[in-house]
């Protein structure tokens, strides 16, 4: 079987005579090979399987963020979150407010990305006079636009709690308008915009409307 050796550019064919031919590798139109071995690792994919990456324009990032299923939720736990496109788009952001006041800081919204941030309230959701603040960076004229369906459990009745655009840039998530089993999808889909939308169970009336505000100082 010959051996091929890549010395300086150039292809070295050594047959198994010990006849050896020197060719650049711009000569070089086909090679058939029974086995490729790198590192002493045997390549086992046919070439059909490789052509089948062809085209792909993928991240090895981007590829574990949206096929990894052993790393779909992710939970936060401090009481300072810095949200990450690479870290928790894509995902299911598990908070918790079991430890004190919690504050979630968005990316930077001025270019529209894509990236989806599903936050997800589960057992630590808000309890006594604990709150979750998400809010866009300081520095950021990003603000939250669309609506979150609020349901009043007294009253049996829905509201729409909206966030305005170019106002609202905070949202605060406490015992009274957050419950177990609650959520807010949060999307990057305009430049300067944050898309919402969501599902929360509030106490009373009232509760929903301290639901956003404008507390980043650079909104206008």
């Amino acid at each position: 079987m010959k051996k091929l050796l890549l010395i300086m550019g150039a292809l070295m064919i050594i047959a198994p005579d010990a006849y050896a031919q020197r060719v650049s590798k711009g000569d070089i139109q086909r090679l058939d090979l029974d086995q490729i071995t790198l590192d002493g690792t045997v390549i086992t994919a046919t070439g059909a399987e490789i052509n089948a990456l062809d085209g792909i324009t993928a991240t090895v990032v981007e590829v574990n963020r949206m096929l990894d299923v052993s790393g779909r939720i992710v939970s936060v736990t401090d009481n300072t979150v810095a949200i990450t496109e690479a870290a928790h788009s894509d995902t299911i952001v598990l908070v918790s407010a079991s430890g004190g006041n919690q504050t979630i800081t968005l990316p930077d919204g001025g270019t529209a990305t894509g990236a989806r941030y599903l936050l997800a309230f589960g057992a630590d959701a808000p309890a006594g006079d604990y709150s979750v603040t998400v809010a866009v960076p300081s520095g950021d004229n990003s603000s939250f636009v669309g609506s979150i369906l609020a349901f009043d459990e007294d009253g049996g009745l829905f509201y729409n709690s909206a966030g305005v655009f170019g106002q609202d840039d905070t949202m605060t998530f406490t015992s009274g308008n957050t419950e177990r089993g609650d959520f807010v999808l949060i999307a990057s889909i305009e430049d300067s915009a944050f898309h919402i939308d969501g599902a929360l169970r509030f106490e009373s009336v009232g509760e929903d409307t301290v639901l956003f505000s404008s507390a980043v100082a650079s909104v206008d």
